[in-house]
């Protein structure tokens, strides 16, 4: 009724992208039909095909509502001195990937999303977790690399970067309270070997 203070029920859309999320981050895209996804939204086959017309266009959404979760509670380097050094840049970036996963009291989505493309890869056969966040790093690092890289070679490192801070860091989860020691602790050591591996690359003169 009007000017009614009671919770309205989620609407469709929003409870098809919530029932996937969970779905998606616990069996993977392979592991998920569009029939049990619609059975556990309670909603019916035509409701999910008007709001995403394939499959892989839910998976996409899911994808991007997870991203941008994450990139809410992430530390960005708009701060960095704009002449930082590689190192510094590199350790700014591996905690602001650490951090927010390691202090989250929920289980993040986007870190078991990433894991399952990893393990098995979306239909289009690509990691369909991580393009959002890899475009960033990427873009973050590349003004303090060799440009003899070349981009491919900076993918590849970025999607490194990634992979290892949202897929290590949940390994420290153990229920318990946040340790904040811990999070610098892996936070250093994935610099540590982030560094050493972009230095190996670089171009000798």
């Amino acid at each position: 009724m009007p000017g009614s203070l009671l919770p309205s029920p989620l609407q469709p859309r929003e409870r098809i992208l919530r029932t996937a999320a969970s779905a998606f981050s616990q069996r993977g895209f392979h592991g998920v039909t569009i029939r049990d996804l619609a059975q556990q939204a309670n909603v019916n086959l035509a409701a999910i095909n008007y709001h995403f017309r394939t499959k892989e266009e839910l998976y996409t959404a899911v994808i991007d509502a997870a991203l941008a979760q994450w990139l809410a509670e992430t530390v960005v380097l708009d701060d960095a001195p704009e002449n930082a050094p590689l190192e510094l840049v590199i350790r700014l970036l591996v905690s602001a990937l650490v951090a927010p996963v390691i202090e989250r009291e929920d289980s993040p989505i986007l870190p078991r999303l990433i894991a399952w493309d990893l393990l098995q890869g979306n239909a289009a056969g690509q990691v369909g977790s991580s393009p959002g966040v890899t475009r960033a790093i990427r873009n973050q690092i590349r003004p303090y690399l060799s440009s003899q890289l070349g981009p491919e070679t900076i993918d590849l490192v970025a999607s490194w970067l990634v992979s290892q801070c949202l897929l290590l860091a949940p390994a420290l989860r153990t229920g318990r309270a946040p340790d904040f020691e811990e999070s610098r602790v892996l936070a250093t050591r994935i610099a540590d070997l982030a560094l050493g591996g972009i230095r190996a690359l670089m171009p000798t003169r």
